[in-house]
């Protein structure tokens, strides 16, 4: 019949999951004022070089792109980033861990000359994309018709031993 553990064979692990849950905690409110400070400042560099925290500034980016190589969650922060009006500051921002917080500087312009010069390419490539998945799906419905008719029988191993050249 099982026992109830005793405190001291819990004792590590207790100690562990408190010093993870009052760390999450301490950062999370250390961040709200940083974010808080920052917003007062209009500052982030000010607000962070005072309560000396680190700040680092990232190369321009696109928003499909990753604007560092530490950033855990790119959809969430390029999410924030693109929607935030240049010069305010965010919220703190979880990221799987970690916490940021940002403040756009400056926001470039849309480029009509570089679009006028890649539409056609990426039409082209959008066009190429949507009429595969639209192959694909028809291959597969047109090949799940005809074997639930029985009118034909596919042969895994020989599908395994063709995808294997290609």
């Amino acid at each position: 019949m099982p026992k109830p553990g005793q405190f001291e064979e819990s004792r590590e692990q207790v100690r562990k999951d408190f010093i993870e849950t009052k760390s999450g905690e301490l950062m999370q409110d250390a961040a709200n004022k940083l974010s808080e400070d920052a917003t007062k400042e209009q500052s982030l560099a000010n607000a962070a070089r005072k309560s000396g925290y680190s700040l680092k500034t990232t190369p321009d980016f696109k928003i499909d792109e990753s604007p560092a190589t530490d950033i855990t969650d790119m959809n969430t922060f390029n999410a924030i980033a693109f929607e935030l009006e240049s010069g305010l500051v965010s919220k703190p921002i979880e990221m799987s861990g970690t916490t940021a917080i940002l403040q756009v500087k400056a926001r470039s312009p849309f480029d009509e000359n570089a679009f006028a010069e890649e539409k056609d390419a990426l039409y082209s490539q959008m066009l190429s994309s949507l009429q595969a998945t639209y192959v694909d799906d028809y291959y597969r419905l047109f090949r799940e018709e005809l074997e639930e008719s029985g009118k034909i029988r596919i042969n895994p191993q020989v599908f395994e031993q063709v995808e294997r050249y290609f």
